[in-house]
């Protein structure tokens, strides 16, 4: 069977349904627009494999939407330790230097 946009969205009223979307790591606060992910031929409707296909989709993007700040942040974090190692090899040659 299919399901329309107005049948999912009163099904997404139903706390249990929400809770295993959450399970999933499926956020359904903006019901709309994982509506428009899901269904992928803009048919209006939903099959069983196009929602399994779909929900994978969208848990796929949340996790790389999550791990692009931490990638970021890895760069950033390298770029300083590179920095302050540099500063470290300075400080430590003008002591040198001064005790030389």
């Amino acid at each position: 069977g299919v399901i329309t946009r107005a049948e999912f969205m009163v099904m997404l009223r139903n706390p249990s349904l929400v809770a295993d979307f959450e399970v999933l790591g499926i956020s359904v606060s903006q019901a709309g627009e994982l509506w428009d992910i899901i269904d992928q031929d803009c048919s209006g409707t939903i099959a069983a494999a196009e929602f399994i296909t779909g929900c994978l989709k969208v848990r796929g993007a949340a996790r790389a939407v999550d791990i692009n700040p931490l990638k970021k942040n890895d760069a950033a974090l390298l770029e300083q330790l590179d920095h302050s190692e540099d500063c470290f090899r300075k400080l430590d040659s003008w002591m040198i230097d001064r005790t030389a």
